[in-house]
């Protein structure tokens, strides 16, 4: 599997997954160099430990090989995720952009808590794409 910025495609990483060309934990091990390899930070708001998306996706690649099926069944099998700053994940800092406004939540909104039963691993809590959209660089 390359390490262009195709390799981050849900299909491309899918298709890795079925056909056994990639495990969860060499997924996100390419995933957090990649992160610590970008030259911006105020892309990340947050990021999860390496140890705790590690552990995550050495828990999927255990559960695969207990049932080789799993992978099939679950379309987002291993596949990493950002959220944006202003969803709650559980014990990570929701800070909408603005640190005066943090909070650490006890609970993840659903909109998190769905991909992660799919077998998805959050990653990180992203302003990025919001400040785009605003028109910051």
């Amino acid at each position: 599997m390359t390490t262009t910025a195709s390799f981050l495609e849900i299909a491309a990483l899918r298709g890795a997954f079925l056909g056994g060309a990639i495990s969860a934990t060499q997924l996100a091990d390419r995933v957090l160099a990649r992160i610590a390899r970008s030259d911006d930070p105020a892309i990340w708001i947050s990021l999860l430990s390496e140890s705790a998306v590690r552990a995550r996706a050495r828990e999927l690649d255990a559960e695969a090989a207990a049932d080789p099926s799993t992978v099939a069944r679950l379309p987002l099998f291993g596949i990493p995720f950002a959220v944006k700053d202003n969803i709650d994940v559980a014990g990570m800092p929701t800070t909408a952009g603005c640190p005066a406004f943090a909070y650490t939540p006890a609970e993840t909104a659903p909109t998190v808590a769905r991909p992660t039963v799919c077998r998805a691993i959050p990653s990180t809590l992203v302003s990025f794409l919001a400040d785009r959209a605003r028109g910051r660089q």
